[in-house]
This record gives C-alpha cells, structure tokens and sequence, in this order.
C-alpha cells in the first residue's frame, strides 16, 4: 500500500503474463488490472485469506464476490494463464505438501460430516474415535505447517534490509 492505493511490485512486471495484465488496462490508475491481479493471488497464494477455499470453483466465487468491483467478471484466458505462471512460480515443497494435508483433511471433514451413526459398523466407529481423539494434534501440525510455509515464502521474497537473495546467499548474510 502507498498512499492507501495498492501497488504492483515493480519486479512482478517483469513476468510477462503479469505485465500483459497490467498494460492491457488502458485506465489512469490501472483498477481493472489491480482487482485481476489481486483474484490471481487469492487464487494461488497459501497466505490469500481465501486460501481455506479448497474447492476452486467456491473460492472463485468468494474472491470475485469481495474482491472485483466489475459487474459480471469472470477470469479471462490471460487471467487463467497468469494463475498457472503464478503456481508455478510460487510453489514450494513444504507449500504443496501444505495443499496436500489440506485435501486430505477435506476428505475427512466429509467423511465426519456425513458419517451415519445408526448405519456404522464397529470398524467405522472405531475409525471416528481415532479421528477425534487424534484431531487436536492434527490441527496443531497444520497450524504450524502452515508458519513453516509463511516462513519460507517470507525467506524467499526478501531478506534483511529488503535484498533480494542470490545464488550463494544464506540466511547468515
């Protein structure tokens, strides 16, 4: 934010589906490719707010809701290809084993969330008893899964006193 105005990262730019975002947008203060690119990282980022929308389509919709001031937007070919570059660009081991466990947890909110009791056999019972007893410590490794990823995404962006990281670089410098 600068002068309570959101601003592109000049480097971002230099990616050239973000840039074609950006330039396509013939307006003074370039809003339309603002809210685009903004739908493009709460579509692809684990530190978007909407990053607990594992369903692509809800959290399309949940980010055009609260997001894009343009009536009847969808994402466009440009749109969708910028997301793809911005997957790959920012994914990370630890950042799509965090995709991973969220799934599978996904997986079993549905399981719980539909499981029948009076139709259970002991088995599945037992299963549904381990689940809870077990989902505390769960949580408690995501949450802090979800620091690590935070942090290496941090690490990666910048380092002390804003320098980008080189080749040689560590964290000592």
């Amino acid at each position: 934010m600068v002068n309570w105005k959101l601003e592109v990262k000049p480097e971002a730019l230099t990616v050239q589906v973000f840039n074609d975002i950006f330039v396509r947008d013939k307006s003074k203060d370039k809003s339309v490719a603002i809210q685009e690119l903004s739908y493009v990282y709460h579509m692809c980022d684990n530190r978007s707010d909407f990053s607990s929308y594992l369903d692509i389509k809800q959290r399309s919709d949940a980010v055009i809701n609260h997001c894009i001031k343009i009536k009847n937007w969808r994402p466009d070919k440009l749109v969708s290809n910028a997301i793809q570059v911005y997957k790959e660009l920012d994914e990370t081991v630890t950042s799509r084993f965090l995709d991973s466990i969220r799934i599978a947890l996904s997986k079993i909110d549905s399981y719980l969330r539909n499981f029948q009791e009076k139709d259970a056999e002991s088995e599945d019972m037992a299963r549904v008893n381990s689940m809870i007893k077990n989902s505390i410590e769960t949580v408690k490794s995501v949450r802090e899964l979800e620091k690590i990823v935070k942090q290496d995404k941090e690490t990666a962006d910048t380092l002390k006193g804003g320098r980008e990281r080189s080749f040689y670089m560590d964290d000592e410098d």
